[in-house]
């Protein structure tokens, strides 16, 4: 299967819940068998990142056995030299929503590990949708404001084709509930950055903006040039030559 999507996957979920579903694992002899399988999936494509995912992370208090073997588990697999190159830590959420100060707290515990950590399969089972749309801003707020976490991956976003309905984004009807404004505010409005600016007498025109690939558009009176640039969290300098 990796040798099929070669070249076309940037990520790739190796083991997937492993706590609950470790039939296989047992009848081939156990936990090192995973290590086999991140080594044969980083030789089909060397350039994809390879996670191990599981549910459960952030629920409950502090004592999570779930949780525990989950780290345990990660551990072992990196001190064995799997090739394994982050965490997915899944968000399926219901009645019980974790708290920003809780989801911060696993964050700090799995970020011990030294991989970087996505937040996977987003979604949040809730009928009251201004409780709905609110809690996913204050998730995608922590989620964003943590350097370890690399990206939010939702699961689903359409009633028609969502495992839990009234999780999805937008109804069936695809009339958008509050929680897709949400993240519609956050990701194309909030998270991005728009801005005109005017260069000093050196043509220097210094800005702060948020991490992405930018079209930058700069105009003299008699010419006007675009450029697509990408900035990174080190930041980026940009020369452009205009007439």
């Amino acid at each position: 299967m990796v040798t099929h999507f070669r070249g076309r996957l940037f990520e790739w979920d190796v083991v997937n819940e492993v706590f609950a579903n470790h039939d296989l694992v047992d009848l081939l002899g156990g936990p090192k068998v995973m290590i086999d399988w991140f080594k044969l999936a980083h030789q089909a494509d060397p350039n994809c990142q390879l996670y191990i995912n599981d549910y459960g992370i952030f629920d409950g208090g502090a004592a999570n056995p779930h949780a525990d073997a989950y780290y345990d588990t990660i551990k072992f697999l990196k001190d064995s030299g799997a090739p394994l190159d982050g965490i997915g830590i899944q968000s399926h959420f219901a009645s019980d929503l974790p708290s920003p100060m809780h989801l911060l707290n696993v964050l700090d515990h799995f970020s011990q590990l030294g991989l970087p950590i996505e937040s996977t399969e987003v979604s949040l089972n809730l009928t009251d949708r201004q409780l709905q749309a609110d809690y996913l801003r204050d998730y995608m707020t922590t989620m964003f404001s943590y350097p370890n976490v690399k990206g939010v991956m939702l699961w689903g976003f359409w009633a028609g084709r969502h495992w839990r309905p009234e999780g999805a984004l937008y109804a069936l009807d695809w009339t958008p509930r509050p929680v897709a404004q949400a993240w519609i505010d956050l990701v194309t409005k909030q998270w991005t950055t728009d801005e005109t600016l005017t260069t000093d007498a050196r043509g220097i025109a210094p800005t702060r903006c948020f991490c992405g690939t930018y079209n930058i558009i700069v105009s003299t009176a008699s010419n006007t040039q675009t450029v697509v640039a990408t900035l990174t969290p080190d930041g980026s300098r940009i020369t452009i030559a205009i007439k």
